[in-house]
């Protein structure tokens, strides 16, 4: 199968995209042995790795036949080739035979798409955006879909009590540019809805003593990988997530999980700040060594007391987690893989 035939361009805005998928097209048909790609750069400094192309189709291999994807059906590219999570759906297409339609990683993913697919993988940030327009065109492409992979950042609670229909099934993906994409995922709809992650087969998993998530794997050379992610074992082959070991918060000797205050207040920042794009982390106190901070990209009309005070009566946290400062900024800068640069913000600030 040749790369113009493998790959279909559905939009001039889309050219970046469709050169850099189709130069992974010939490279992985020219048996190229080894990828380098840049790691998000979420938590800290983007850097660089190496993965072989076995691990690649090892991991590729594990999500067709969980997802049950066969030849002949239609995967939509949607995020960078540059990065694993938009390269892997490359390589998934082309081990499962599946056609191919590349369009630009924008906000809106289906912004130039006409064409119905079966699978595709996005960000929240996007499947978020396809919610909020309501245009028909763009939900009856959605309900066409089979699977929908969201990665790449935690979700939104709001988002997942949206998704009350059964077509198409929406999976939480757990991963990172080190373990090849994802090895763990979690139904958000459908039959079969989970609270919390199972790993794909041939998957190990383990906690430390800090409850941080150890992997291993062929992908992790059959060793230990250690995360920075939290979470609640509850099987040798399932978890629930609960947040980063580097986004505790400790205030006054209290542990809070910024990631769990995020989405305990999703829903009241879809409802007075709808556009705006926020995340919690805990900034220097001279009192409680950290208190835990609201930082906010727009501004609003609400002050910051105001914000604070609201939140507080809305009781859906406690007195521990509720914000006690809220920062505003106009524009919050990207990492390259375009989620936010929470470092470069949290540095800026202190």
């Amino acid at each position: 199968m040749s790369p113009d035939k493998t790959a279909k361009l559905v939009e001039e805005h889309s050219n970046s995209a469709f050169n850099s998928a189709v130069s992974l097209i010939h490279s992985w048909q020219s048996g190229v042995e080894s990828y380098s790609f840049k790691t998000s750069g979420s938590t800290g400094s983007p850097k660089s790795v190496v993965i072989p192309r076995w691990k690649m189709e090892l991991s590729a291999k594990r999500t067709i036949g969980t997802l049950d994807l066969k030849a002949g059906q239609v995967a939509l590219l949607c995020m960078s080739p540059d990065f694993i999570g938009g390269a892997m759906m490359i390589v998934r297409a082309l081990l499962a035979r599946m056609d191919l339609i590349v369009t630009a990683p924008d906000k809106n993913p289906l912004k130039y798409v006409s064409e119905s697919f079966h699978f595709t993988a996005m960000v929240p940030m996007q499947f978020m955006e396809l919610l909020r327009s309501k245009n028909e065109g763009h939900t009856y492409l959605l309900n066409k879909a089979e699977h929908i992979l969201l990665g790449g950042s935690a979700l939104p609670s709001t988002l997942e009590s949206s998704l009350n229909q059964d077509r198409p099934i929406c999976w939480s993906t757990y991963g990172m540019t080190e373990t090849v994409s994802h090895i763990a995922l979690r139904q958000l709809n459908g039959a079969m809805v989970k609270s919390h992650f199972r790993v794909l087969s041939g998957i190990k998993i383990k906690t430390g003593k800090q409850q941080q998530l150890f992997i291993k794997d062929a992908i992790t050379d059959d060793r230990w990988l250690e995360t920075n992610d939290i979470v609640e074992l509850l099987s040798p082959s399932s978890f629930r997530w609960l947040g980063r070991l580097d986004n505790v918060i400790n205030s006054g000797g209290i542990k809070v999980h910024a990631e769990s205050v995020e989405s305990s207040i999703s829903s009241l920042m879809q409802f007075w700040l709808p556009e705006s794009r926020y995340f919690i982390t805990g900034t220097s106190d001279p009192t409680y060594t950290q208190v835990v901070t609201l930082i906010i990209e727009s501004t609003p009309d609400l002050s910051e007391s105001e914000i604070i005070h609201r939140i507080k009566e809305s009781g859906q946290l406690s007195k521990y987690e509720s914000p006690k400062r809220v920062l505003f900024l106009e524009k919050f800068p990207e990492t390259g893989s375009g989620k936010i640069d929470k470092q470069r913000i949290i540095k800026e600030l202190s």
